[in-house]
């Protein structure tokens, strides 16, 4: 399995919104074009104010193929 980070540095005190954001709606769309959502998560400690998202796909392959060709944007 490979596992895609997506880190977003947020003004601060913003991180939580920025999830609150991705969950209403816009995850319908990333679900659909980057398939398994494996989790949402926030910094404590280390660098403040970003928000995570991990993606998960069976191969290499699943990942350059699939994600081009479909999206919507």
């Amino acid at each position: 399995m490979l596992v895609e980070q997506r880190t977003y540095t947020c003004r601060p005190g913003q991180a939580a919104t920025v999830l609150e954001a991705s969950m209403d709606g816009v995850c319908d769309v990333q679900t659909r074009v980057l398939g398994n959502m494996i989790g949402n998560f926030t910094t404590e400690i280390g660098p403040l104010n970003q928000a995570a998202h991990l993606w998960g796909y069976d191969s290499l392959d699943c990942f350059v193929t699939d994600v081009p060709s479909s999206s919507p944007w």
